[in-house]
């Protein structure tokens, strides 16, 4: 299935790239995630995992990207 192996190949994204094009998710996307990195509530590595865990569920919804709700 297409949509598992780009999530595959997602997986092996250091967390670093994520926060990069072209695996940046949409601002709307980040911004309560930043809001929390900004006031030091969330660790940068905080971070990484859920730009993760956003691109693991929008591959398991089958989206291209994640998206706000």
């Amino acid at each position: 299935m297409v949509g598992e192996r780009v999530a595959a190949e997602r997986g092996g994204v250091p967390g670093s790239a994520l926060r990069h094009r072209p695996w940046r998710l949409p601002r709307a996307a980040l911004r309560q995630a930043e809001a929390y990195l900004d006031r030091g509530q969330l660790s940068v590595r905080g971070f990484d995992r859920v730009l993760r865990m956003a691109w693991t569920v929008a591959d398991l919804q089958g989206h291209a990207s994640a998206r706000r709700r």
